[in-house]
């Protein structure tokens, strides 16, 4: 019994029962929990801090140590969580520490500190913990370095200073080109209007040439005349029938004298109104048929001397409100254009104008019977500086011009239809008054 009962005692005192062997595997299983845990959190890759509720903190793992370039916890514990986020960010940090530990959860907060000679960036958070009456007992927070990010971020926005800054230079480089394009532009038109102006001076020269000349042959003739009769009155060898004949012949010279001083005149009496209206850029109320009369006559020598017919059909007593100089450029490009382009190659042609009036507005209907605009080139024909005859001296910009002219000061609009040996037609829409608004296309 002694025996058994030491051996019980001994058993009691030097053996483990199974439940005591369970217990202390249970019991080691807990501490390698534990020391897992403290591992993970030790080890982790971001920082890991527990903040008290006095805001100071009670445990960083060594990730955070490292970031705030730290030797031991005990640098950091028990000493305010804003003791280590700089001094530029304390107030606004320890307003959201008193919000955390009031129970509400700070998400992320950004903020930026000095570690050493260096400036870190880091993202962190709070996170009320809470027992079982749902009492904050403390706050954990995980704070993550961001520096390298955030000098992505600033380097970008840098980039992106640097790239508006080119970007404005370069806008006002273009800008600058194209105002001095628009300049050029404007330049090249009021060249293209002298040009064409200049074109019809030495075609009205050519053309009054003729009947002053012949002005001069009959005054030549009737002084002549007039000598004879004065040389034979004054000898008293003047009979009656010479008398009549000489009367006969001094009169059929100044008949032609007449007709010719009046063509000459005439000419020079068009090109001057002409010339006034396509240097009158204002408004005002003026005859359409006499401008068109006007210009066409200016173009009789070109016309005649390319045996091109023209005919117009508007009414005489049509009055609008317009530009009458702009008016008269449109139909001295028109018709420079037929002569150069439509019967560069023609014998013989004919231009028609026809003008309709309508409530508001006036349909012009321009065609000509040249050789056509061919399918390729015919959308191209208001582009600036585009000619197919540009060996003979063309700038490309006479139907830019006109196209210019009639949608912005004008207020109208124009179409062209054409197809290569059938001619060309131009429809103008014009308003009455230009006051009236823009007519639509």
């Amino acid at each position: 019994m002694t025996s058994s009962t030491s051996k019980s005692d001994n058993g009691s005192q030097g053996e483990y029962c199974p439940l005591d062997q369970h217990i202390e595997k249970l019991s080691s299983a807990e501490v390698d929990e534990k020391n897992a845990y403290h591992d993970l959190v030790n080890y982790a890759p971001v920082c890991i801090h527990e903040i008290g509720l006095d805001g100071c903190l009670k445990k960083m793992n060594r990730a955070g140590l490292n970031m705030m370039g730290l030797e031991v916890e005990d640098q950091v514990v028990d000493k305010p969580y804003t003791s280590v986020v700089g001094d530029d960010n304390q107030d606004w940090i320890q307003a959201l520490l008193q919000k955390a530990i009031q129970g509400e959860p700070i998400p992320n907060f950004d903020f930026s500190v000095g570690v050493g000679l260096d400036k870190r960036s880091f993202a962190s958070n709070f996170i009320p913990m809470l027992n079982a009456n749902g009492e904050v007992i403390k706050l954990m927070g995980v704070t993550r370095e961001t520096t390298e990010e955030t000098l992505a971020k600033e380097a970008l926005l840098r980039l992106n200073d640097e790239l508006k800054d080119r970007v404005n230079d370069a806008t006002k480089d273009l800008q600058a080109a194209l105002d001095h394009l628009k300049e050029t532009q404007s330049q090249l038109i009021e060249s293209e209007k002298h040009s064409s102006l200049g074109g019809l001076v030495a075609g009205i020269a050519h053309e009054v040439n003729t009947p002053l000349g012949i002005s001069i042959t009959a005054t030549s003739h009737i002084a002549d005349e007039i000598h004879t009769i004065a040389s034979k009155l004054e000898g008293e060898k003047l009979t009656l029938e010479e008398l009549k004949e000489h009367i006969i012949a001094t009169e059929s010279g100044c008949r032609i004298l007449a007709t010719s001083l009046d063509r000459a005149a005439n000419l020079i009496k068009s090109f001057k109104r002409m010339a006034i209206d396509q240097s009158n850029t204002v408004h005002q109320t003026f005859n359409l048929h006499n401008v068109l009369t006007d210009t066409i006559m200016i173009f009789g020598p070109q016309i005649n001397g390319q045996s091109i017919t023209t005919t117009l059909t508007c009414n005489k007593e049509l009055n609008i409100f317009s530009e009458p100089g702009s008016f008269a450029q449109v139909i001295t490009n028109l018709l420079q254009n037929s002569l150069v382009h439509g019967f560069d190659e023609c014998e013989k042609g004919k231009i028609e104008i026809i003008v309709i009036e309508q409530d508001t507005h006036i349909t012009l209907t321009y065609r000509d019977s040249g050789k056509g605009i061919d399918a390729a080139t015919l959308p191209k024909i208001y582009d600036p500086f585009f000619t197919t005859n540009r060996c003979n001296g063309s700038s490309g910009l006479g139907l830019n011009l006109v196209f210019n002219i009639i949608n912005q000061t004008l207020k109208g609009s124009i179409k062209c239809v054409s197809n290569l040996n059938e001619g060309v037609e131009f429809t103008i829409i014009l308003p009455l008054n230009t006051e009236s608004g823009h007519i639509p296309a």
